[in-house]
This record gives C-alpha cells, sequence and structure tokens, in this order.
C-alpha cells in the first residue's frame, strides 16, 4: 500500500510539476496575469500592421529606388528598435513574443536603413546636406539612440518605450505629409503603406489607452499621431492639384 501511495503520490506530483512549468512557461512568451486577452491581442495587431507596412515598403524600395518613409525617422527608428529589442528589453514585461516583436522590426529595418544610405538623399533638396547625406544619416541614428537611452535611464518612459515611440510616431506622420506635398509628383507613395501604419498605430493607442489611462502624455501623442495619419490617408486620397499646374500624377496604389 505504502509503495502504491508513493507511487500515486509521485505520479500527481509530476503532473503538478509539468503543469506548472508549462504555465511559467506560456506566462514567460506571453504575460497573461499582467495584460487581458484583449490588449494582448491589440498589441499583436498593433506589431503585425507595423511590421506590414515595413514589408510593401521594402517591396516598393526595390521596385522604384525610393524610400518614402521619412529618411530622418528611419535614423531613429532603427535605434528606438535596437535599444528596446536587445538593451532594454528586460524592461519590457509583456512576454518574450513581444520583445522579438521589437527584434523583428529592428531586423526587418536593418533593410530600410540600408536603402536609406543609398537613395535616402532623394529626400533631401538642399545640396550641401544632399552631398553629406550618408554621415548626416548616422549622427542622427547615433543622436537618437542617446536620447532614447536618456529618456529610459532618467525613468521618462514607460515599461514598453511608449513615450519615446510616439514621440518618433509624430515625427514620422508629419514629416510623411510634408514629404509627400514635396514628392508626390515624382516619387511612389503607398496607399497601403499609410493604411497600415495607421491601424497598427492605432491598435497601441487602443492598448495604451486601457492599459495605461493615467499616461496623458501617450495618450494626447496618440491622439494627435492619428489626427495627422487620418489628414494623409485623405490627402493621398483627395488631393486635388491647384489650377495651372500640370497633372499629377500619384504613385498611390503600389
Amino acid at each position: 500500500m505504502r509503495i502504491g501511495h508513493a507511487v500515486f503520490f509521485n505520479s500527481a506530483c509530476f503532473k503538478q510539476t509539468c503543469h506548472f512549468n508549462s504555465k511559467t512557461f506560456m506566462n514567460q512568451l506571453i504575460n497573461t496575469t499582467d495584460y487581458s486577452p484583449l490588449v494582448l491581442i491589440l498589441a499583436a495587431l498593433g506589431a503585425i500592421g507595423w511590421i506590414v507596412a515595413y514589408f510593401i515598403t521594402i517591396h516598393n524600395i526595390r521596385k522604384h529606388q525610393f524610400v518614402e518613409m521619412p529618411v530622418f525617422c528611419v535614423c531613429g527608428d532603427i535605434a528606438w528598435e535596437f535599444l528596446w529589442g536587445f538593451v532594454f528589453h528586460d524592461r519590457i514585461n509583456m512576454g518574450q513574443l513581444y520583445v522579438w516583436s521589437y527584434r523583428a522590426w529592428f531586423l526587418i529595418d536593418v533593410y530600410i536603413f540600408v536603402s536609406v544610405m543609398r537613395y535616402g538623399y532623394k529626400q533631401i533638396d538642399l545640396p550641401l546636406l544632399r552631398r553629406n547625406a550618408k554621415p548626416i544619416f548616422v549622427g542622427l541614428t547615433l543622436t537618437s539612440a542617446a536620447i532614447v537611452s536618456a529618456f529610459v535611464q532618467t525613468e521618462l518612459d514607460n515599461p514598453m518605450g511608449a513615450q519615446t515611440s510616439y514621440l518618433l510616431n509624430f515625427l514620422i506622420s508629419s514629416t510623411y505629409i510634408f514629404n509627400w506635398l514635396r514628392l508626390h509628383k515624382t516619387q511612389t507613395f503607398s496607399k497601403w503603406v499609410a493604411w497600415m501604419k495607421m491601424l497598427g498605430t492605432l491598435m497601441y493607442s487602443i492598448f495604451f489607452l486601457i492599459q495605461f489611462p493615467k499616461d496623458y502624455a501617450v495618450t494626447v501623442l496618440s491622439s494627435a499621431v492619428l489626427i495627422l495619419d487620418l489628414i494623409y490617408i485623405w490627402m493621398i486620397y483627395c488631393y486635388k492639384a491647384d489650377e495651372g499646374e500640370n497633372t499629377v500624377i500619384v504613385h498611390a496604389n503600389a
């Protein structure tokens, strides 16, 4: 009887241990303790939206030899993604799956950054800046890394990098509008990128509103970004050339 009890006890302990280890592993992968399924899904959709936007951007770079994403913002993006994906990743408590979404952004963005070094000068009008585009891009990347690091080290950023991310997003969304107004007659801007980046950011904005309702800086910045993204989409679809201008050909369906 004692042997039977021991076998039953050991079997029960083994099952409990396996269940505990499985639950611990899943929680390390996706933190379902501190985050509800709704907000986890919103964050996942946000990550997917931006990854799709990146892949469309890469496709159009290969097709047109032009980077539609504002080059100065690409420099900030890749610095942010590297730091949060590989340096400050231990601050992200949503689980390893979400840490790897940051790393995926970085790995994909490497191609875009290399393309900026090759074609980014096409966004620059001033001859002096155009001639020195590559060192300027490197300097902007290093400066962005220093700024993001300072925000994190002084606790001005939240555990997911939201403040610095939305500051970058504000610059991206506003510069997209500026670049489109300057370059849409001669270069390619994608409607799909416009929609994917807007929807991806919107998913994250709803996530932060639910999960961090008192983070007013993120709420204000995310609202401003949404307005800018909607203006940009409206411009792509509805912009009309002024009278007297030549017919404008917008490669917006790429």
